[in-house]
């Protein structure tokens, strides 16, 4: 699943890519098939001391439609993970909408 991550403070340390990159994939692993793309956003609310953070997750399904997470938290690492947990229901909750044939269930 390819991705992208936007923050506001420019470009993130490898570190903390690979620490996004493992976290997506060991949340969403189970509908990577469904994900055409994943971008993932960081924005500083609270300015230079830094006490919260928001993650915005925009999921690109296939054959179409997005599902948009945002979440906040402490840190960015917090803020990433409520949102990949909140993605992953919403995922289950429209893969359980959809019957065999792949066609919404009434």
């Amino acid at each position: 699943m390819p991705f992208e991550i936007v923050t506001s403070s420019g470009t993130p340390d490898d570190g903390f890519r690979q620490y996004v990159e493992q976290r997506l994939h060991s949340g969403l692993m189970r509908f990577e098939n469904r994900i055409a793309r994943a971008t993932v956003s960081f924005v500083d609310l609270s300015g230079p001391c830094g006490a919260e953070q928001q993650c915005r997750l925009a999921l690109g399904l296939v054959p179409g439609g997005e599902v948009i997470v945002e979440r906040r938290g402490a840190s960015a690492k917090l803020a990433l993970g409520r949102a990949v947990e909140t993605a992953t229901r919403e995922l289950r909750r429209r893969l359980d909408a959809t019957d065999e044939q792949g066609r919404r269930a009434p």
